[in-house]
């Protein structure tokens, strides 16, 4: 139960953070940069369980999966690649649609 709370205060504290230093500050900041960091602290945190908690994740897979292991160290990777591409500008549109 905890995980998923874990899981949301990654995601928001870069957020919850630019907000109040806006309003302690009186200036606007750019919130899709402090969005943009808060999905790529989850998805770190996410990909690093891949490989945290591998075999647990493997047997959640259907026995008729081949290659669990792999597919689950596969799936840590791609959440790492993921997660650096919420840190490019340039490339956080399509990644919002991958990670989707």
């Amino acid at each position: 139960m905890t995980t998923p709370i874990v899981m949301l205060v990654l995601m928001m504290a870069p957020y919850l953070v630019l907000r109040a230093l806006s309003v302690v500050t009186h200036r606007d900041f750019n919130a899709e940069g402090a969005a943009a960091i808060g999905l790529s602290i989850l998805f770190i945190f996410t990909g690093m369980g891949h490989f945290a908690e591998t075999e647990p994740m493997a047997q959640m897979l259907p026995p008729w999966v081949p290659e669990r292991v792999l597919l689950v160290y596969l799936t840590g990777v791609l959440e790492f690649a993921i997660a650096a591409g919420f840190l490019v500008r340039k490339f956080r549109r399509c990644t919002g649609w991958a990670a989707a």
